[in-house]
């Protein structure tokens, strides 16, 4: 069945070239419920992103960070970004937190809904068909409001189509119309800036089978239509 997958997501996805010897290794990522990155604010991301980096996120929203620019866990072949949303950190942490509301915004499954949910995890089923194959896994969510985080590997107890998968968001207040003045921006909650500034990562390991430099170019290609997607969902929630 592995091979099937494998040779749909070749069919649907532009890949980069990759040499026969890279096969990919087993994940070993240092995701836990300690904070990974340290900033005041996202306005002290900000300020320390190149002035290219700056001036795409700003003008875009978000930004496909290069491999080493973003401080990270330690995590083989991890894909980065970052994503502005324009309601305050608590609420977006909220509304992606709500994870029976994915369907509504994410698209790359044909089936999707939360087998377990409660304040602090959520577990969530997913389907899809890849020419004559359904993939299933289900990712298992952890919550952690006073770290401005979520987390989300691949539910050990579940047998998975796939090898492993983890990745998270980091969320941090963002106070300022523009990272270079003082202007403050009103409408937060308890004290916080009206928009939010996001760290994305992700790692997915499909199997021996598919070069690693193939599996990085997919999971970049799906990151940057789920990070889109959410976005624009987050961002319509302003009036809700």
């Amino acid at each position: 069945m592995m091979s099937r997958l494998i040779f749909g997501w070749i069919i649907f996805c532009t890949l980069a070239p990759a040499r026969a010897d890279e096969t990919p290794t087993e994940i070993e990522c240092e995701f836990g419920p300690a904070p990974i990155e340290t900033f005041e604010s996202g306005r002290d991301l900000i300020l320390m992103l190149p002035e290219e980096a700056t001036a795409e996120l700003l003008s875009e929203g978000r930004y496909y960070a290069p491999p080493g620019m973003l401080p990270a866990p330690f995590c083989p072949g991890l894909i980065q970004a970052l994503v502005i949303f324009d309601l305050p950190r608590s609420r977006v942490m909220r509304l992606l937190s709500e994870t029976q509301h994915q369907s509504e915004y994410l698209h790359h499954a044909d089936e999707m809904h939360p087998v377990l949910r409660s304040e602090e995890e959520s577990i969530v089923h997913y389907e899809l068909k890849i020419l004559f194959t359904r993939v299933r896994y289900r990712l298992h969510y952890r919550f952690l409001p006073a770290e401005s985080r979520i987390w989300w590997q691949l539910n050990s107890e579940y047998d998975n189509d796939l090898e492993a998968v983890r990745g998270y968001w980091n969320f941090y207040s963002l106070e300022t119309t523009d990272p270079g003045s003082a202007e403050e921006v009103g409408g937060g909650e308890s004290g916080e800036g009206a928009r939010t500034l996001a760290i994305y990562g992700t790692r997915v390991n499909v199997g021996t089978a598919l070069p690693q430099r193939m599996q990085d170019s997919i999971t970049r290609k799906k990151m940057k239509q789920s990070i889109q997607e959410t976005r624009e969902w987050i961002n319509a929630q302003q009036g809700a």
